[in-house]
């Protein structure tokens, strides 16, 4: 089992992300409370950005992981003969007909 939950672009985003909010918190705020907010906000992406885990991520159990992806029959939708639920190549020739005209509606029910 490993602990690192994030991806290395993700690592990589909240890194450039906490940089650049501390970096607004010293430099850049307006007003002790906003320069304190954002120092402290910015500490999360960037701890979570150094250490590679994301303590909100592994709460929530969300996985990122592309390879689980199915349609609901089961199918991988990466396949190249996989059509999606629903799909115009999965449709009967009855649906894709125009619909009836309004006279031809009026005619099917006065017979």
């Amino acid at each position: 089992m490993t602990l690192l939950n994030l991806e290395l672009y993700q690592r990589l985003f909240r890194l450039v992300l906490g940089v650049y909010l501390m970096s607004v918190g010293w430099w850049g705020a307006e007003g002790p409370i906003w320069a304190v907010s954002l120092r402290v906000v910015a500490l999360y992406p960037l701890l979570t950005g150094l250490v590679g885990w994301c303590p909100a991520k592994s709460l929530w159990r969300q996985r990122w992981d592309r390879k689980q992806v199915e349609w609901n029959d089961g199918s991988d939708p990466r396949s190249p003969d996989s059509k999606a639920p629903g799909s115009l190549e999965e449709a009967s020739e009855e649906t894709l007909e125009d619909p009836p005209s309004r006279a031809e509606q009026r005619e099917g029910e006065t017979q």
